[in-house]
């Protein structure tokens, strides 16, 4: 491929507000169509219509809306994605369904809201909702591997109780990536893109039947992010310590 014809668009937001629900932190300026700082889907809709130009075949968001409340567990979580309709601005249809589908920090007690998103020109995989941006493992795929994300028991330090303190919070990694994932080193050797499919799938014990090589920078994100996280790892020692080839997971196969 030459350099133009592979192109993608990354957005990202971020807002917080105090407790009274004023905004605090914005991460970008107000966009000249949208009516307040508090109208997220309004920014988030100017921001694809600007990435457009380096994605504008389909598109994705994921919202994460975290809670002022320390009993709070988990954020509040969101994604949507779609394929561009002929003549039909991208933006508008993602902004839509954004505001359908995903949390908008707009409630009250909210305090900040964390939105990530992408545009794409279909070039490493099928132009198909499965093989959209942001990705996640454990709920992408053309086989309906859809669910929520996993509740864990995750340690994390408590400065007022000088402890590690473990509570049950939702774990998942929605990601976006600009860029060629077309192989990496392994065990002493290179795996393609395909057969690291293959391998994330037994590792993470989640299949997943996307083409994309996005899609498996995502499971190996997760694979890796494990601070707090004790059996996941012990799973990575076990992977990069015990483990001496790929086909250990798979019974020498």
């Amino acid at each position: 491929h030459t350099p133009s014809s592979k192109m993608c668009g990354n957005l990202g937001l971020l807002i917080v507000y105090d407790s009274f629900g004023r905004l605090v932190v914005q991460t970008v300026a107000l966009p000249p169509r949208a009516d307040s700082l508090k109208e997220p889907a309004a920014i988030l809709r100017e921001m694809v219509a600007a990435t457009e130009i380096r994605g504008g075949q389909a598109g994705g968001l994921s919202a994460f809306e975290f809670s002022s409340s320390p009993s709070a567990a988990a954020p509040a979580v969101g994604r949507v994605r779609a394929i561009a309709r002929k003549r039909y601005p991208l933006a508008d249809d993602l902004a839509a369904l954004f505001r359908g589908k995903c949390p908008s920090g707009k409630r009250a007690g909210v305090a900040a809201l964390s939105v990530v998103g992408h545009t794409r020109f279909a070039t490493g995989s099928l132009n198909k909702v499965p093989e959209l941006h942001p990705h996640d493992w454990g709920a992408s795929g053309y086989r309906g591997e859809n669910r929520p994300f996993d509740v864990e028991r995750v340690w994390r330090w408590d400065p007022a109780e000088a402890a590690l303190v473990a509570r049950d919070v939702q774990f998942g990694v929605h990601l976006t990536h600009n860029g060629d994932f077309d192989a990496c080193e392994l065990y002493a050797g290179i795996v393609l893109n395909s057969e690291l499919g293959l391998w994330l799938e037994r590792a993470l014990h989640t299949p997943n039947s996307t083409t994309g090589d996005s899609p498996k920078m995502a499971g190996l994100v997760s694979l890796m992010r494990v601070q707090g996280r004790w059996a996941p790892a012990a799973r990575l020692a076990w992977l990069r310590v015990v483990c001496r080839r790929t086909t250990d997971l798979s019974g020498g196969e």
